[in-house]
């Protein structure tokens, strides 16, 4: 159980790690122009006035501020920051736990800091802890603990799902 709850915390780790890149890259996105257009309506306050009327310069401000406004209240309300936070803790946390689940692992049954069972609680407890705060993948990431049974019971209803709507179709 410990080895493939380790190799679990491996998986959504490198999940986590490549949703940070993604998550950066999209804040990107969104940072670059606002500095870009944020340093455009500075010119323009200041270095257009000798040229073009106060009245032009000042609806070119409005202009560049509002897309300014908008743009980084796209990026606030889909809190790539938080989700970025969120990525690299989870990452960080189940990195810990897979180390910590390696050594014990590693060790003589003699050495062991604490009995395998209440190890096995304890880090299956800290694992719920971490996927309670994590982001769930859209891509699904097969789940170890799922038995047997479980699976079958999921491939009859599929298959039964499958039946059901060819019947529908037939008639």
């Amino acid at each position: 159980f410990l080895h493939k709850l380790k190799s679990q915390c491996l998986e959504y780790s490198e999940f986590n790690r490549k949703q940070v890149n993604k998550y950066t890259t999209t804040n990107t996105h969104f940072n670059i122009p606002i500095l870009v257009l944020s340093g455009l309506n500075s010119f323009v306050a200041l270095g257009l006035q000798p040229f073009v009327k106060q009245e032009y310069i000042s609806i070119i401000n409005s202009v560049l501020s509002l897309t300014c406004g908008i743009l980084s209240s796209t990026a606030l309300y889909m809190k790539y920051n938080e989700k970025i936070n969120t990525c690299v803790s989870c990452s960080h946390d189940l990195n810990d736990l897979h180390a910590t689940i390696f050594k014990e692992l590693s060790l003589d049954e003699d050495s062991r800091s604490m009995d395998g069972k209440d190890f096995c609680n304890k880090m299956f407890d800290e694992y719920t802890k971490i996927m309670q705060k994590h982001l769930i993948p859209k891509k699904h990431i097969q789940m170890f603990l799922v038995t047997d049974k479980e699976k079958q019971y999921t491939e009859l209803s599929t298959l039964h799902t499958k039946i059901s709507s060819s019947k529908n179709s037939i008639e």
